[in-house]
């Protein structure tokens, strides 16, 4: 492989109103687990700090922040600010990150789970289409209580090729 392109995703960051209650929502919805809290509100980091290298609104600061493990997956990096420039969470429609994407083996008794914890489930489950269609394939969208999206999804059956298919899709391995 070479050397100057990506290994892959190591972590998703999502800006949230309430850190330690977005901690509880993954840990209780997604099974994540917390690897280190490394901002906390009795040393934030401000604007002044992380302005030029992370384009930070000025007089805002991160006042907690962890990382979280997301199975095998890449990780979450939680983080609650003082002042948000947004304060609606992106849509489906909106440009840019808007959702990811949970592969789940059992995708009704996943998305339990998520509105157990809170979550809020939008119409569905819905079968997946194009080269993603086969037997028992299905999806299903949510938010989480900060307005977050996440998809869920379940490919039991192959999904098919297609002549523009380069590489093998990538699906995280089931761990024990």
């Amino acid at each position: 492989m070479s050397h100057d392109v990506p290994r892959g995703i190591e972590h998703i960051g999502i800006c949230v109103p309430d850190h330690d209650a977005a901690v509880r929502f993954f840990e209780s919805a997604f099974g994540a687990t917390v690897l280190q809290s490394h901002v906390t509100r009795d040393q934030p980091l401000s604007s002044r700090q992380l302005n030029q290298s992370h384009g930070m609104a000025a007089r805002s600061e991160i006042c907690a922040a962890s990382l979280l493990r997301f199975g095998n997956a890449a990780n979450i990096e939680i983080m609650q600010l003082t002042r948000y420039t947004r304060l609606d969470p992106a849509d489906f429609s909106d440009m840019g990150l808007q959702h990811f994407s949970v592969y789940v083996d059992d995708l009704d008794a996943c998305t339990r789970r998520f509105v157990r914890a809170g979550g809020l489930l939008l119409d569905g489950p819905f079968d997946l289409i194009g080269y993603e269609a086969g037997a028992g394939n299905r999806g299903r969208f949510g938010r989480m209580p900060w307005g977050s999206m996440v998809e869920f999804i379940t490919l039991p059956a192959a999904a098919t090729k297609t002549e523009v298919s380069m590489q093998t899709r990538w699906f995280p391995q089931l761990q024990e």
